[in-house]
């Protein structure tokens, strides 16, 4: 298929149909305008150049302007997305006309929900369609607005179907036409221009292939420039811009729109590494498919590995099959919590860790955060700080509470308190207030016996113990993505198992899974069981 990106025409693999999509290859579209600026649908920052001096002087030059650069890139794939009204043929040959957001305006295919299709005649007339449906939508804005957000990942429900609109439309009386009123174009006349010269081919004869799922700006700020060294073979994002983008920056020689055909190429691979920085709820799926593929293939999941007890299940079993599947928690690689748990480990006894976290401000109802089959920011963030107190504290959780601040999303502004078996306390604020500057904050309290740690922001640790004061200090905040990395890189290389213990794997993944279920079920305390169960078979490490 061919799309135009930032004026340019790239040539990619045809994006595959999930189940409940139809794929309409267009002969006319038409832009349909939504209210509002797709860019808003990005995090806002309140002071930009204050916060600019700070990461420039926290965070270093190098990360900083690669945050920058990975905006850049958010900002423009954003504004290309559009909703659109296509009119073309369908994958076994029938045409159809279809509604709904595409990544790409100008494309030589488009996905749309099932919903929003319907078969008509060769050669319709689609001037009465459009004008039905543009003038349903000015009735109707808020339905414009959620076919804008629409997502099959999401699992939110689409409460729009094409055929009764069309039909209703067309019986009704029509509005005036107005200024914004959509043209119809042909795609030929859209797809002008030299095609863009695609896939490279691959340097660094002895490195591994590294395979990437997910094109994401994490990806472009953290993971490829820490695996440099590698040969990038295959990039694969359902987003063709984005496998565009991120595949000639980073010179891969395969751009994917599909993981299930991109995942194919692992078979021919020399020692090949996959990266999943996908939606949270595919990681395990594509997991198992790349180890179908290639049993030798060297796996990291970023965070968080599971959505769902299910894929918790999943996951366990490829580890016990002792394949090679590392979770990328890069906390756990952080230079002052390191040396945190290193001073912890000195002690005995139970152990108090209380984290107040300041999260992402911001944040529109619209973001992923907020998709049912994401699991909450509980699921997407807080299981940073989750995970932490799994590795900070050896025991057994045996009790949740948790209270909210907000009754209409129950998974912001918590308090949650986790209790364990020897008597260990593990209590998370997560929180959008107080002052934004920073970015996402963090501030540690943990005390074991006679110490007590204080840990500002990953800048700063106060040390108390034996009536000495002692105050680590590090000039760059180092959250420990590129450390994580790098430890991946070698643990391949050397043959090393996964660093991430199958034990923390079972107890953090279904801690935040039995908390997010606390907090959406309003309840306030539970107690917790069959932790131990998982455990049962699983190979010692």
């Amino acid at each position: 298929m061919n799309i135009v990106f930032q004026r340019r025409v790239y040539q990619v693999p045809d994006v595959r149909p999930l189940r409940g999509e139809i794929a309409i290859s267009p002969e006319k579209i038409a832009v349909i305008p939504t209210p509002g600026n797709p860019t808003e649908k990005m995090f806002r920052f309140d002071f930009p150049i204050r916060k600019l001096i700070f990461f420039f002087y926290r965070e270093g030059i190098r990360l900083t302007l690669k945050k920058i650069q990975g905006s850049s890139l958010t900002r423009t794939i954003l504004s290309e997305q559009q909703v659109v009204f296509a009119y073309g043929r369908t994958d076994d040959g029938r045409y159809a006309i279809g509604i709904g957001p595409q990544p790409c305006t100008k494309a030589t295919r488009y996905l749309f929900p099932s919903s929003c299709t319907m078969a008509v005649e060769k050669n319709r007339n689609i001037d009465a369609d459009l004008m039905a449906i543009f003038n349903f939508f000015q009735r109707f804005p808020g339905k414009l607005a959620a076919l804008a957000d629409y997502s099959p990942y999401s699992d939110n429900p689409l409460e729009l179907d094409l055929t009764h609109l069309i039909t209703g439309g067309r019986a009704g009386n029509a509005l005036p036409r107005e200024p914004s009123y959509p043209s119809i174009v042909s795609v030929h006349e859209a797809l002008t221009g030299p095609v863009r010269d695609g896939p490279k081919a691959l340097t660094q004869a002895d490195a591994p292939d590294l395979f990437l799922a997910g094109a994401g700006v994490y990806a472009f700020t953290y993971i490829l420039p820490s695996l440099a060294g590698m040969r990038f073979h295959t990039v694969m994002d359902r987003n063709p811009a984005l496998a565009c983008a991120v595949g000639e920056k980073f010179a891969f020689k395969k751009w994917e729109t599909s993981c299930e055909r991109g995942l194919e190429h692992l078979r021919n691979a020399r020692s090949p590494r996959l990266v999943v920085a996908t939606y949270h709820s595919t990681h395990v799926s594509i997991a198992e498919q790349a180890l179908r593929i290639n049993p030798e293939t060297k796996i990291i999941i970023e965070k968080p590995p599971v959505t769902t007890i299910d894929q918790l299940k999943r996951l366990v079993r490829l580890r016990q099959a002792n394949r090679f599947v590392e979770v990328g928690y890069n906390r756990r690689y952080a230079p002052m919590m390191r040396k945190a748990r290193e001073i912890l480990s000195r002690h005995s006894g139970p152990i108090t860790m209380t984290c107040v976290v300041r999260e992402k401000h911001g944040i529109p109802l619209s973001h992923w955060y907020y998709w049912p089959a994401q699991g909450t920011r509980i699921t997407g963030n807080l299981s940073h700080w989750i995970d932490l107190g799994i590795w900070f504290i050896p025991s057994n959780p045996v009790a949740v509470s948790c209270l909210t601040g907000s009754k209409t999303y129950p998974a912001d502004e918590p308090v949650i308190t986790v209790l364990f078996d020897d008597g260990s306390l593990l209590t998370i604020v997560g929180s959008d207030r107080g002052n934004a500057l920073r970015g996402i904050q963090e501030y540690i309290d943990v005390r074991r016996g006679d110490l007590t740690l204080k840990i500002d922001d990953l800048l700063r640790m106060e040390v108390l113990e034996k009536g000495y004061r002692r105050v680590y200090r590090r000039r760059i905040r180092d959250k420990g993505h590129s450390r994580m990395y790098r430890a991946f890189k070698r643990s391949c290389e050397t043959g090393d198992m996964p660093l991430y213990a199958v034990r923390d794997l079972i107890y953090s993944s279904k801690l935040y899974l039995d908390i997010k279920d606390v907090a959406l079920s309003d309840g306030r305390y539970v107690e917790l069981t069959d932790y131990n169960a998982f455990l049962e078979g699983c190979p010692d490490e």
